[in-house]
């Protein structure tokens, strides 16, 4: 005596691809939020990170943020990038990826400042100079450290929403 019994996998298969690529789709969409947050906040603190200069620089009606992004490219600069997945990994980054400047390193993580602003001279619209007799510190921005504590906060967030995604795609049989 024995028991047959004949099974379509068709259906278990095609969830299994359902998943698969609900769970790839999900990461890149993990990756591209948090690195898109990455940028977001550091362009955020370059704005409103203001500086004494800056504070004088409007006051003389030049430019239109007291923040440190004077010439605009150090906010410029700041972009987020994610790669096409690789075996099990994706890599998603932010900051100033392709143009690094010593510049942004020294807002970034402070620096000894030993030129004062001495005199502004009206008809060329500029500043004038002199030496500092005592050097002074100048804090950094940390742009980049508290962005990406900002990303890593909102992580289990995004991470639980894609979850959500992941499921209602399988179970419809649709796409993420």
């Amino acid at each position: 005596m024995s028991f047959e019994a004949n099974v379509n996998l068709s259906t278990i298969n095609g969830m299994l691809d359902n998943l698969k690529a609900a769970v790839i789709a999900a990461n890149h969409d993990i990756a591209t939020q948090v690195t898109d947050i990455g940028e977001y906040e550091m362009k955020k603190t370059i704005t409103i990170s203001e500086t004494n200069f800056g504070r004088l620089r409007i006051s003389k009606n030049i430019g239109n943020s007291a923040g440190r992004d004077r010439s605009g490219k150090m906010f410029d600069d700041v972009q987020a990038s994610v790669q096409k997945p690789r075996s099990k990994m994706i890599m998603g980054s932010f900051g100033w990826l392709r143009n690094w400047q010593p510049y942004y390193g020294l807002q970034e993580n402070g620096f000894t400042e030993y030129w004062k602003t001495i005199n502004f001279d009206k008809q060329t619209r500029t500043f004038i100079f002199g030496r500092r007799k005592i050097p002074k510190w100048i804090n950094g921005i940390f742009s980049m450290r508290d962005a990406r504590l900002t990303a890593i906060k909102q992580l289990p967030t995004i991470t639980k929403n894609a979850k959500k995604r992941i499921v209602t795609a399988v179970n419809s049989g649709g796409v993420y």
